[in-house]
């Protein structure tokens, strides 16, 4: 009897982890403007393009094409820029951005934010921030510190770098099945202009939903069911 509760206990335990930790990975397109190997950045033609794997996700830049990042940098020196993706995909659990500046903003407060909204009602906004998340793509000018534990340092070469940050986005969104992602940068030249290089979602189950995940509780209501049939068949048997 003993181990058969150990046996089921652990099994249950196993299931519930495995599941709960699958993520797929989507690399999703949107409106690019500019080519980073020639529009003016230092060592341009050192950034990397094709399939990539930046800090363990996958990453898809065009190559062989003029235009391979969204830069709000392009248009107007001055004023509020903003890119609008549409994520048809449900069980969005992560969104993966590979987001740097072309200068820098050290200033208190935020001059940048990504939106997230749902079809179905869905909200969240996440802060991009200087020296916090986001910095400039060329060390020693400008920001160069990335303090949050969302931001991660995914590629670097002779001096130019390019940061990632990890978006996870609350529950509700796994039941989402129409996401309008939404990048504004109310900077200027001369100050921060951020620039998306790369985007990535993590979704349950393939896109398809939430995964099927059991409850904690519905896992011992399901272990102390077993154990019962193995008591009765016990005393039948006895």
């Amino acid at each position: 009897m003993k181990n058969l509760f150990i046996a089921i206990v652990f099994l249950s335990m196993s299931v519930y982890c495995v599941n709960a930790n699958a993520l797929s990975y989507t690399s999703l397109g949107f409106d690019y403007n500019a080519d980073i190997q020639t529009y003016g950045f230092i060592s341009g033609s050192l950034f990397p393009e094709g399939d990539l794997n930046l800090g363990g996700v996958p990453f898809s830049v065009p190559s062989g094409t003029d235009l391979n990042i969204w830069h709000s940098e392009i248009g107007s020196t001055s004023g509020s820029k903003s890119l609008s993706v549409d994520i048809g995909l449900s069980g969005v659990d992560k969104v993966y951005t590979i987001i740097n500046t072309y200068w820098g903003e050290s200033s208190p407060g935020s001059f940048a934010y990504i939106e997230f909204e749902g079809a179905g009602g869905a909200y969240y906004q996440y802060l991009l921030d200087g020296n916090f998340n986001i910095r400039d793509y060329f060390g020693g000018t400008y920001t160069n510190s990335l303090t949050s534990p969302d931001a991660a340092n995914v590629w670097t070469e002779s001096g130019v770098r390019l940061d990632m940050q990890t978006i996870d986005l609350p529950d509700a969104f796994l039941f989402e099945d129409q996401i309008a992602m939404t990048l504004v940068d109310n900077g200027a030249t001369g100050f921060q202009r951020t620039f998306l290089y790369g985007l990535t979602v993590g979704t349950q189950n393939g896109g398809g939903g939430p995964s099927t995940v059991p409850e904690p509780a519905t896992i011992i209501l399901l272990g102390a069911g077993l154990l019962g049939l193995a008591g009765i068949r016990r005393k039948m048997t006895s």
